[in-house]
């Protein structure tokens, strides 16, 4: 089962003692039925005090912990930054996971976030140069709606990335 959440970040104080003896018994993956926690760190500042204690409880447990997050324009998209929020993750035990690529919106709205794929493949670039490579996660795109040709999901497929479609879709009730 793979919980993907930020609660670690914004309310660490729910996943208290009594969280963590419940989930444990859910935890067998001797059974098949581990837990993976799949968190969604955007900043390496956030790898600190309560949130980074709530991490260590979770691999204590035996719970495996992933990264994925959205690279965000004058957020984590500068090397330095992007460095640090890996080598961090690395460090506290978070396999970086997932890179995201944002998609933009019809109407522009997460324009100001945006990042280009191709200035996320150079940070990661970068990254593996300046260390070890170990805190390199897999680029995806977010298929939210957005309408790809096969044409263009096979450039972008050969070129390294990944693309997922969002439950959203796959739940959705238009053909």
């Amino acid at each position: 089962i793979r919980f993907h959440t930020r609660m670690p970040i914004y309310w660490p104080e729910k996943l208290d003692n009594d969280f963590f003896k419940m989930i444990k018994k859910y935890n067998i993956p001797e059974k098949g039925k581990g837990l993976w926690i799949i968190a969604q760190i955007v900043h390496p500042i956030e790898l600190s005090g309560k949130a980074l204690g709530i991490i260590k409880n979770f691999l204590y447990n035996g719970i495996p912990v992933l990264n994925q997050a959205p690279i965000m324009c004058n957020i984590n998209d500068n090397q330095r930054t992007f460095n640090e929020w890996h080598d961090r993750m690395i460090f506290h035990g978070i396999k970086p996971y997932y890179d995201i690529a944002l998609i933009l919106l019809p109407d522009l709205s997460n324009a100001r976030f945006y990042v280009s794929l191709e200035k996320i493949k150079e940070l990661q670039k970068q990254y593996y140069l300046d260390g070890d490579g170990l805190g390199i996660a897999k680029i995806i795109i977010p298929v939210m709606g957005k309408k790809y040709s096969p044409e263009e999901l096979k450039k972008l497929e050969q070129e390294g990335y990944i693309t997922r479609i969002t439950k959203s879709q796959i739940y959705s009730k238009e053909k």
